[in-house]
């Protein structure tokens, strides 16, 4: 049950005191995310956008200590658990609030989420769990894109609050810009910011030679704090010691060796909540096979392309920064028509197995969204 705590006996005893009598306590922020996976879930499986938002947003809460404490007028207090509410147009046109008890099991959350949801379009009523959870609210303008939302504060309504419209297809992948707001004695901006929140645990890296993954991982590794594995590095590592005849020519024979060994550490990572970004040529393009649903949705798969405009207008610059991160020591085999046809290979290989890549054409950008 909800109960009341002392705010000196928490972490958040000094935001408290600074921010519980402020005018207005509320911040917000904006971020723009990568919905593809959701998108493509909910194809699948024929399961509703917004369902399988409000569950990421409860699964990432759910970790989050923050979320279980709020200010309710001048008291601070703790929950048990968490609810996402979705805002539900009735039969009669109007709208209800419905609150969705957070489960994270998937399967469960669903049911709930239609159940919940049916009842208040048929009964045209609310479905208020406050006294219970600390409710994440959302509201959907999903007909309409939108770039952000910031909600007046009214001094009654203290609870985390997202908001976000259309999403959008750009290039390959589907985006989503996303308003949060919160009340600054509950959480600060680095929770807001947190790891938590981010799409997916596990990141794959794959892609032509010298596109720039190892940099890539680099970036992302400094920019989230997710640490990194080359697949690289345990290829030679294995060969050295002896625990394969395998050589570092055998490409086809490695990513069979190699993808059974790196499968297992993304399910482990997984299991144990790690994030992890996973980065080299020797991941197959059919990956996905290897997994059940519960792994897909927390992995995100990058494949990086060259086209074959920014190769010819480029290729000395490419061979120039192939040493920016890591030393290759003979690079005499890369040539221009070497790297034409490995980029159209896996180009050709992404859109055959419906896998997401980043097509580097007038400039070289790859920047990434978590």
């Amino acid at each position: 049950m909800p109960k009341e705590i002392q705010p000196e006996n928490t972490t958040r005893a000094m935001a408290y005191k600074l921010w519980i009598n402020a005018p207005n306590p509320m911040v917000t922020v904006f971020k723009t995310i990568d919905v593809t996976n959701i998108v493509k879930v909910g194809k699948r499986k024929k399961l509703k956008f917004n369902m399988l938002l409000d569950y990421c947003i409860g699964k990432a809460a759910e970790n989050v200590k923050e979320f279980y404490i709020l200010p309710v007028g001048e008291k601070l207090i703790q929950y048990d658990y968490i609810a996402v509410n979705t805002i539900v147009k009735n039969k009669n046109g109007d709208i209800n609030s419905c609150d969705i008890p957070f489960s994270s099991e998937l399967d469960k959350f669903n049911c709930d989420y239609l159940k919940y949801t049916f009842k208040s379009y048929e009964n045209c009523i609310d479905t208020d769990l406050s006294k219970e959870r600390m409710v994440i609210g959302t509201s959907a303008i999903v007909n309409t894109e939108i770039d952000g939302i910031v909600n007046i504060y009214s001094g009654i309504f203290n609870n985390p609050f997202l908001s976000w419209g259309k999403y959008r297809k750009k290039f390959f992948k589907y985006i989503l810009p996303v308003s949060f707001q919160f009340h600054h004695t509950q959480m600060d901006g680095i929770h807001a910011e947190s790891q938590e929140w981010s799409n997916k645990m596990i990141v794959l890296i794959t892609g032509a030679s010298h596109t720039g993954k190892t940099l890539l991982a680099q970036s992302l590794l400094e920019k989230y704090k997710y640490p990194y594995l080359s697949v690289d590095l345990l290829k030679m590592g294995l060969i050295r010691s002896g625990k394969t005849h395998l050589t570092p020519y055998d490409d086809n024979e490695l990513t069979v060796y190699l993808w059974d060994i790196v499968k297992e550490i993304i399910k482990t990572a997984v299991e144990n909540k790690q994030n992890l970004i996973i980065e080299g040529c020797y991941i197959p393009f059919d990956w996905k096979k290897s997994f059940d649903e519960k792994y897909l949705c927390e992995i995100k798969y990058i494949c990086l392309v060259m086209s074959e405009e920014y190769i010819t207008n480029h290729f000395n610059d490419i061979v120039g920064y192939a040493n920016v991160i890591e030393n290759r020591i003979d690079d005499s085999d890369f040539t221009v028509d070497f790297a034409l046809r490995e980029n159209q290979y896996y180009y050709q290989k992404c859109m055959e197995y419906g896998l997401d890549c980043i097509v580097i054409d007038r400039e070289y950008k790859t920047e990434v969204l978590l």
